[in-house]
């Protein structure tokens, strides 16, 4: 202060305007300042011991305290971009030994919460989870899979493995509609997906289902030549075993047959006037390369243009005895005698071959 003076150790003069004030003994001071710190300790003391006040139990001030404030509402200032200035932040630490309900902890990794009874840890999504006994409303899902289910790429939606289904749990009218009518549900081969089946194809399983070969073949429009064998198969399948095959007009059977059924029909249609005696019958060559014709298989008719009443129709079956591997057919057609010029009619030449196989 101004106007302060000498001091001496008994007395301390005070003068601010340069009449001294009284003099007060310096240890009377000392006396009266350390009264009023002991004073002091005792109300902090007093404060901290009064919950009431504030609302904290054990010392106010310390790092390692733990103080209970549940009856006081906390808010936490806003935090900012600069390091170290997050509103709240956990030192990382040794979980508790036994889960204490409410608790919140963070072992350096991981942040834990203990809603009951239970320790939790809190998941992220980056890395991979479990999530038990929970429901999803309208997930978006990306790449997963598990027994049941294969969503291995994000395109895979619904996409459902066997085993999430149950023995007879799809009812029929869940399947997919059949496109075309007159239609079988099978299969074409070994592996293959569930299809819709024609007639014929649906045939052609049941007698391979039996052990029984078989092939059926057309032949088109073809001109008749007199006096020679003209080849009336031009090579169109309809539907045949692995054991036949048709080659050139010509078929051929890869294995011995204990009995074959051999049917064939074929339309003639005379183009001109004039009348003409035809045939058709089977050829074989038993694998000696000269075709003879088969006993029994020869089929005669007449044709005439100017009478159309006449059956043009040859129409003939008969059963064939144990061929030999590799043997080879046809089925040919002449002008026996006449001036007609005869062909056959487009579409209108069949043959079908039923064997059962003695291997």
């Amino acid at each position: 202060m101004s106007g302060e003076r000498n001091i001496d150790s008994k007395t301390v003069p005070f003068d601010k305007t340069g009449t001294a004030f009284n003099q007060r003994d310096v240890q009377s001071v000392l006396e009266e300042v350390d009264a009023a710190l002991v004073t002091g300790v005792a109300n902090l003391a007093s404060h901290e011991a009064d919950t009431s006040t504030h609302g904290v139990s054990g010392a106010i001030v310390g790092t390692g305290d733990s103080q209970d404030l549940s009856n006081k509402k906390i808010s936490l200032r806003a935090g900012s971009a600069g390091a170290g200035e997050a509103p709240l932040k956990f030192a990382s630490g040794t979980s508790l030994t036994t889960p204490e309900a409410g608790a919140i902890e963070f072992d350096g990794t991981d942040f834990f919460i203990t809603p009951g009874a239970t320790r939790y840890r809190i998941a992220t999504l980056t890395r991979p989870e479990t999530l038990s006994a929970k429901t999803l409303s309208t997930p978006i899902i990306g790449s997963f899979s598990n027994a049941n289910h294969d969503h291995s790429n994000s395109n895979g939606g619904a996409q459902l493995s066997s085993t999430a289904f149950a023995n007879d749990a799809i009812p029929y009218g869940k399947l997919q509609n059949v496109a075309a009518a007159n239609r079988f549900l099978g299969s074409v081969g070994a592996g293959a997906d569930i299809a819709e089946l024609t007639a014929l194809q649906s045939i052609a399983n049941l007698i391979t289902g039996l052990g029984v070969h078989y092939a059926m073949y057309y032949g088109g429009a073809v001109t008749l030549a007199s006096g020679s064998d003209t080849d009336l198969l031009l090579g169109t399948t309809v539907l045949a075993s692995s054991t036949f095959s048709l080659a050139s007009n010509v078929i051929t059977v890869a294995n011995a047959q204990v009995a074959m059924l051999v049917f064939y029909s074929v339309q003639l249609n005379a183009t001109v006037s004039g009348q003409a005696q035809v045939s058709v019958e089977i050829t074989q060559d038993p694998n000696t390369g000269t075709f003879a014709v088969l006993t029994g298989s020869r089929k005669e008719c007449c044709v005439d243009a100017s009478n159309t009443s006449l059956d043009r129709n040859t129409v003939n079956g008969f059963f064939l005895a144990s061929p030999g591997a590799s043997y080879k057919y046809k089925l040919t057609g002449q002008i026996r005698s006449g001036a007609a010029t005869v062909a056959t009619v487009a579409a209108g030449t069949s043959i079908l071959i039923v064997g059962l196989s003695n291997a």
